[in-house]
């Protein structure tokens, strides 16, 4: 009988030791694929942030840019209205883009402010002032949040400037 109960016991734990090793294995796998996955988000924020900025850069010059230039010649005002109408569509879909990325929200705070200076260029001074609000909304989170990264409190001091100028 104790033979027995000493095989029995070291097939157990032989048995055990298999499910133990196997366990570790594929927890391991699932800690390299964690890495793996969390890589590929990592860079896909990263991917997408570069395409809303380089959006965003478009807008900037080419509607907004074009529009500064025909600002004092005559006769091609209704298209720099349409241009800077045009961009302000932009600018509103850009500050639409909820995200719970740092630099998204603070890409979205500048399109509120870029909106806002195109709706002083259009002349509508409430709407630029509403718009100049939202950026400071948005930045005064974003900086009391995450006071470690300067370009929060640099879109802070951007949309607190414009707002007082619009006042």
């Amino acid at each position: 009988v104790g033979i027995v109960s000493l095989l029995l016991v070291c097939l157990v734990s032989v048995v055990a030791m298999v499910l133990v090793n196997e366990a570790r294995r594929r927890a391991d796998a699932l800690a390299n694929s964690n890495e793996i996955l969390a890589k590929k988000e990592k860079d896909a924020r990263r991917e997408g942030l570069l395409r809303f900025r380089k959006a965003r850069d478009s807008v900037d010059t080419w509607l907004t840019g074009t529009s500064e230039a025909m600002k004092h010649y005559p006769g091609v005002q209704e298209v720099r209205e349409y241009l800077l109408a045009e961009a302000a569509k932009d600018y509103e879909w850009f500050a639409e883009q909820v995200s719970t990325d740092v630099g998204q929200e603070t890409e979205r705070g500048r399109a509120y402010l870029r909106l806002g200076d195109v709706y002083r260029e259009l002349g509508k001074m409430g709407a630029a002032e509403a718009a100049y609000l939202s950026a400071k909304t948005l930045s005064e989170g974003l900086a009391s949040s995450h006071p470690e990264i300067p370009d929060c409190q640099l879109e802070l001091a951007n949309s607190l400037i414009r707002l007082g100028l619009s006042l």
